[in-house]
């Protein structure tokens, strides 16, 4: 194991500096990347009315990477066993992030609403309000059984939404459209 002296412990703080620059740059469009590629293979399913991933799926594997090279740098920086286990800490952290990341998803299918990983089934959904401004579809709010969702709407919605709207008035659900520009 290579020992950090006092003598070579700025050549290491260089090195890491410049690959925690590198990794916030790519952190952006690999995690794009890295996230669209994940759930096209796991998660987005072969049938659904519609699939929507979070925009800040990717914030947060951008920042999970930036949190893993944190804890990399204290880890490699500090002598100290209770500083390396700090780093392996937020280095921990740093994966979690990436992790919920992935799962950041909401599917539309026959069956309910898939909530990053979490059915709610159309039987527990009460009504459904898209909010509209200025002619822009801006969100959906779902009244549950259990509580309200809000859905942001997007391009997957300006795509898919009128296949999800059809199938949620046949299944008797009420759907609103609500403007609230002034």
């Amino acid at each position: 194991m290579l020992a950090i002296s006092h003598d070579n412990v700025h050549d290491y703080g260089i090195g890491i500096l410049i690959a925690g620059i590198i990794s916030v740059i790519l952190s952006f469009p690999f995690g794009l990347i890295a996230v669209m590629m994940y759930q096209d293979m796991f998660i987005k399913p072969e049938n659904y009315l519609l699939f929507s991933t979070n925009p800040n799926a990717y914030f947060y594997f951008a920042a999970g990477t930036v949190i893993i090279v944190v804890g990399i740098a204290i880890m490699v920086l500090f002598l100290k066993k209770a500083m390396k286990s700090i780093g392996l800490i937020i280095a921990g952290i740093g994966v979690l992030c990436i992790y919920f990341s992935m799962i950041h998803s909401t599917v539309f299918n026959w069956d309910g609403i898939v909530l990053n990983q979490k059915l709610i089934p159309w039987e527990n959904v009460e009504s459904v309000t898209q909010i509209v401004e200025d002619g822009t579809s801006l969100r959906l709010e779902i009244v549950t059984k259990d509580d309200v969702i809000i859905f942001k709407t997007n391009n997957d919605w300006n795509k898919d939404g009128s296949r999800v709207r059809t199938y949620i008035v046949e299944q008797g659900i009420p759907f609103e459209f609500e403007d609230i520009s002034k």
